[in-house]
């Protein structure tokens, strides 16, 4: 009897540390993780929609074909992870109509979780009427489908490859949807695009069609974007004339610019405001912006090189006011040489080298009017290889996902600091397994991604040790808010199995992320919890 107590002790104690070994070690932060589930290799989960009570949505795509997939919506309970319903909302004959013609093409552009409903963007290009339109369909939070498809654009086009592409964004506080529209794309016409605002119901509020004087191989979208005031903003990069650009190349200057696109409503919902406002710096190239809005401000912030190398030297910020599209102050802050010396050695830093390949992911408005700026260095490498026998080339793409790049901004647009997560990864499976998902919870923000445990303890940049997912482990990065990096170990993949996919987990709430792994054949939901 005696003897089975101690078994039964002993059993008790290894399974509580080996809970605690594979859930994690973090004084940050903790995770839960749900019951593994099969899933087809068709299969897999594009994005987590957003939350509503006690559930979490995502969007779930079935392969159909090359190009073609089917979309479902499933639905999880958030404590135990169960699968509470799986609604499919788009496939090829759900939409069937009669005497349909079989040239017709239809796809979905965006899955959107609004603050009642969920709302499914739907394409459909007929050859028969030469028409290309968007419609939406609305789906409960219960999974029923709430009526049918809903027009909102009908755009008349000559021919099938001339038909432009559908995009959508919607406002923070999920009541506003924006709808952009770029006309077909033809190289040496002037740039047009249509521009339509709709409440969360999908009722229109205004719409506005525009052309430029930039040709469309010169004017790219960059960035588009509804703030819960109502604004619409879309942030585009022009490339200048060749006269133009022949001239700044001679100055050493850049052959191109930014326009910040603003609309807001005006006293009558028929018509909007629109304003025009270039983004430029004198003698600098602007390799990576992004914006948000404060008060009566629009904050504009990113990155500059010195050279035409387009390596980045440091960042730039702007306060432009809203009404009349003035810019009130505007500044740019070199990075020190010691800081870049963490990126790139001492002697990098010193020959005045800069950071390359960095993508601005994220920016975090601080309550103060101040931002925070992350981004994370990514580019992708061709390795051609030739038998010599056959003489037959096979390329293989090789995605680099290295260092995260952290940079406070005041509202003064003073760097007050910039934090490094040093970080080395690598495969050809579009990077499944790499990159990062980013949390903020008051002043601070956390960053989880996967690491080669030997790169913990390592402070050279050029030591770093490509990460292998198999003896992997993930981590939780916390920059506070002086700046400081602290990581810690969330769990070690060899020993729990649960190969984390941080490309897929999303923040849902200030306190918590939901988080996909698979285990094997499995896959799994989970929970970060964040103190």
């Amino acid at each position: 009897m005696a003897q089975n107590t101690f078994m039964r002790k002993l059993v008790l104690f290894t399974t509580i540390l080996l809970t605690i070994f594979i859930q994690g070690f973090s004084q940050f932060a903790e995770v839960d993780w749900g019951t593994p589930f099969k899933q087809s290799d068709k299969e897999w989960f594009s994005q987590i929609l957003g939350e509503n009570g006690n559930a979490f949505f995502v969007q779930k795509n079935i392969r159909t074909g090359m190009l073609s997939y089917d979309v479902v919506i499933e639905k999880y309970n958030k404590e135990s992870f169960d699968l509470e319903f799986s609604t499919p909302v788009y496939n090829e004959q759900m939409y069937a109509r009669e005497n349909q013609k079989k040239n017709r093409i239809m796809e979905v552009n965006d899955v959107l979780m609004m603050e009642k409903d969920i709302l499914v963007f739907i394409s459909e290009y007929d050859p028969g009427t030469d028409s290309y339109t968007s419609y939406a369909q609305k789906v409960n939070f219960d999974g029923t489908l709430n009526g049918g498809l809903i027009t909102l654009d009908i755009y008349k086009t000559p021919e099938k490859s001339l038909r432009g592409k559908y995009e959508f964004a919607k406002s923070p506080d999920n009541k506003y949807i924006l709808l952009y529209h770029k006309r077909p794309f033809k190289m040496y016409n002037d740039e047009k695009f249509k521009i339509k605002k709709f409440t969360q119901n999908l009722e229109p509020v205004w719409e506005k069609d525009l052309m430029f004087p930039y040709k469309d191989k010169d004017f790219n979208l960059y960035k588009l974007k509804i703030m819960d005031d109502g604004n619409c903003y879309m942030l585009a990069r022009v490339f200048l004339d060749n006269e133009e650009a022949r001239e700044k190349k001679n100055n050493l200057e850049a052959t191109y610019f930014y326009k910040l696109l603003s609309f807001s409503d005006s006293d009558t919902t028929d018509e909007v405001i629109f304003k025009e406002i270039d983004i430029t710096l004198p003698k600098k190239w602007i390799t990576d912006v992004t914006f948000t809005t404060f008060n009566d401000e629009i904050i504009c912030a990113g990155f500059y090189a010195d050279k035409k190398d387009m390596a980045v030297n440091g960042t730039f910020f702007l306060r432009i006011e809203k009404t009349s599209g003035l810019i009130r102050a505007q500044d740019t802050e070199e990075f020190s040489k010691a800081f870049l010396a963490e990126f790139l050695g001492d002697k990098n830093a010193e020959r005045g080298n800069g950071l390359r390949d960095f993508m601005l992911d994220e920016l975090i408005r601080r309550d103060d009017g101040g931002i925070v700026l992350v981004a994370e260095q990514f580019f992708i490498k061709t390795v051609c290889y030739t038998n010599n026998s056959s003489g037959y080339t096979k390329c293989r793409d090789y995605n680099y996902y290295n260092d995260i790049l952290v940079v406070n901004i005041n509202s003064q647009g003073e760097i007050e600091w910039n934090a490094r997560i040093p970080k080395k990864s690598v495969d050809t499976q579009e990077g499944n397994y790499l990159s990062y998902a980013l949390a903020v919870k008051g002043n601070q923000v956390y960053v989880l991604y996967n690491e080669n445990p030997g790169n913990l303890a390592i402070t050279d940049p050029t030591k770093l040790k490509n990460v292998n997912i198999s003896s992997s482990i993930a981590v939780l990065a916390n920059i506070n808010s002086k700046g400081v990096v602290s990581r810690e170990t969330l769990f070690n993949t060899k020993e729990s199995q649960c190969y984390l996919r941080p490309k897929t987990c999303k923040q849902v709430n200030l306190q918590e992320l939901i988080i996909f792994g698979v285990k094997g054949k499995n896959s799994q939901w989970g929970k970060l919890k964040i103190f």
